[in-house]
């Protein structure tokens, strides 16, 4: 991940900063809890997009307001959640969630498309933890997500909306999007850029490649030892060529007219702040399954997501155990979790890391 550098600090910078600098002091500690968790609170969405890697079947045995808050009691304060989901603002009573970690001083960010964030104000207005929301649009009209106009145009005033209330109420969460690289919109990503940051003057953009692996994050768990095949669902982007001109014509526009708004990467192929653009490694890396050229990956130690139906799983979607049963302390002192852990501290990466967002060079 790479960050435009800006003269003021945003809260996603320091959401992300603050992450790296706990994720360098647990890595390699046996058993150690996870500082950030991702809380899948549902696996449903209003959404149908295509390129989605959720299967958002309905699970039989959801976690319940209850568990989230037992799980919530289990995480040390000054700690920090995502909420995600599917869509997680459509999860009945995800406002009790928020003002409970509140409590207890941990940060969150929301990652939701946009359409139900009006549910958002009174739980904005009582709390000072949420640091920062992100939007899903990968084109202008968000027609790559099956997004209804009506519902677009529901999303852009709902952006609005929150840049509204946050000036009114000197509130300072971050207004991000996160932009996923499809084929199809290569060649538009500047435009979409532009629009984004100069019309509806959101703080950031991040750009994110498609995952290499449906393990990653999915909504579903995986056995232990189909994260050793290679991926077969793995895309190859074709237009090159043109990805490759689009991403030089976009640092471009970052250098030459941004100052505190920013432009950012997943994985990190390039640094978008840097005009001296490396086109043969761009192409060597973006379509190539192997991590061997990555660094290896910390993340397992600081970083834990928790599924709609409570199993925790570091970022691959094996299960270490589920937070019904189990405490998060015995979860991760447990025999899979050690597994998992010393495999990648010893190797850095498995074949299911395949272009993984968290990937670094």
């Amino acid at each position: 991940m790479s960050f435009y550098k800006v003269k003021n600090t945003n809260k996603s910078i320091e959401l992300h900063n603050k992450h790296e600098k706990i994720t360098s002091e647990l890595y390699g500690i046996a058993g150690v809890v996870p500082y950030r968790f991702v809380f899948i609170l549902t696996n449903l969405c209003n959404l149908t997009c295509d390129f989605c890697f959720q299967r958002r079947r309905k699970t039989s045995s959801p976690m319940q307001i209850q568990d989230w808050l037992s799980v919530i009691d289990q995480i040390p304060s000054g700690s920090r959640v995502t909420i995600t989901g599917g869509e997680p603002l459509i999860y009945n009573g995800f406002e009790q969630i928020i003002f409970a970690a509140n409590e207890k001083k941990i940060d969150i960010n929301i990652i939701t498309n946009g359409v139900f964030i009006e549910k958002l104000v009174n739980v904005l207005m009582q709390t000072n933890n949420v640091k920062s929301i992100s939007i899903s649009i990968d084109s202008i009209g968000n027609y790559t997500r099956n997004m209804k106009k009506v519902d677009y145009d529901k999303m852009i005033k709902n952006i609005k909306l929150l840049q509204s209330l946050r000036v009114d109420n000197s509130l300072e969460y971050s207004i991000d999007v996160k932009s996923v690289v499809l084929e199809e919109c290569i060649g538009k990503y500047k435009d979409l850029i532009k629009y984004l940051l100069d019309d509806i003057k959101v703080d950031s953009v991040s750009l994110q490649l498609l995952k290499g692996s449906s393990i990653q994050h999915s909504d579903f768990s995986y056995e232990y030892d189909e994260i050793f095949n290679e991926p077969v669902e793995f895309y190859k982007y074709k237009n090159l060529s043109k990805l490759k001109h689009e991403i030089k014509s976009i640092k471009k526009y970052v250098s030459n007219n941004l100052s505190e708004r920013k432009v950012y990467m997943h994985p990190k192929f390039e640094d978008m702040t840097i005009m001296n653009f490396d086109e043969d490694n761009f192409i060597s890396m973006i379509n190539n399954k192997s991590t061997h050229d990555f660094k290896k990956c910390k993340y397992p130690w600081s970083s834990a997501h928790i599924n709609a139906d409570g199993d925790v799983f570091p970022c691959l979607s094996i299960s270490f155990g589920n937070v019904r049963y189990k405490e998060l302390v015995n979860i991760f002192d447990s025999k899979v979790a050690g597994l998992f852990r010393n495999r990648i501290y010893k190797n850095g990466h498995v074949p299911a890391c395949a272009r993984c967002g968290w990937l670094k060079v």
